[in-house]
């Protein structure tokens, strides 16, 4: 909702001046929320209240401005009240892009520890060259992963890079489906739950409405959960389950 005290007034002049520095003698007519006759004091720098049809005097800038108070009383609209689609996927949000990293990132430091990241990385070099050839990296990735100077360690890398290294670089099996598609429920395996991880973020970063329905959410978030738990371990999960309580104000 928009605070009506600070909305500003908008202000038309009824003679436009040719010249600063000179008297406007017609007056500058401001149209403003009842309410924000504060802001509108603190504008022209006095402390007397600003009635209906009051004339002040006041430098703005270079010019001198005479200005004639008119107050509307017509409310400022607001914004409607989030529905519980809206909230539904703002849950689904927040799940994707707070906890699915920590956990993606959790496995793969499991696979490529901190210390041996950089090592990691250099023997595996021809075969990220490779794919970076055929566009599957880019070039901002590229430049993240071998910089010309500096550290590199995973906190540094989005989903996509690492889910990207535990393909090529882990060599993680595809699921049946593909990495492209969203597997079966039936499919528990460590591909299975990446390609989960992309494709929920896809629809989260693609979706052209923000809305989800009841059963949208609930399947959305368990299977996204359940992933979370066998990538990330329990302490991971148990993060992840808090969010779907977490109260907004």
């Amino acid at each position: 909702m928009i605070d009506s005290s600070l909305a500003e007034p908008t202000m038309q002049s009824q003679t436009p001046s040719s010249t600063l520095n000179t008297q406007i003698e017609d007056p500058v007519v401001i149209t403003m929320p009842q309410t924000s006759s504060s802001s509108l004091q603190h504008s022209f720098g006095t402390t007397a209240p600003l009635l209906p049809n009051t004339t002040v005097t006041t430098s703005l800038g270079h010019a001198d401005i005479t200005a004639t108070i008119q107050t509307v009383t017509h409310p400022v609209s607001s914004s409607p009240p989030i529905s519980f689609r809206e909230l539904n996927f703002f849950r689904i949000a927040l799940l994707i892009f707070r906890r699915v990293p920590i956990a993606v990132r959790t496995f793969f430091d499991s696979k490529h520890p901190p210390l041996d990241l950089i090592s990691d990385l250099a023997l595996n070099k021809p075969k990220l060259l490779a794919i970076k050839k055929e566009r599957v990296i880019s070039t901002q990735q590229w430049n993240i992963l071998y910089p010309s100077s500096g550290y590199v360690t995973s906190r540094q890398f989005d989903v996509t890079t690492l889910i990207l290294l535990l393909r090529y670089m882990t060599s993680v099996p595809a699921p049946v489906t593909g990495f492209d598609k969203l597997p079966s429920q039936s499919d528990n395996s460590v591909g299975a739950d990446l390609a989960r991880m992309k494709y929920y973020r896809n629809i989260v970063a693609h979706s052209k409405n923000a809305k989800l329905s009841e059963m949208e959410f609930n399947d959305y978030w368990a299977d996204i959960e359940n992933a979370i738990g066998r990538l990330g371990g329990n302490e991971q999960l148990l993060e992840a389950r808090a969010l779907k309580t977490l109260q907004f104000e």
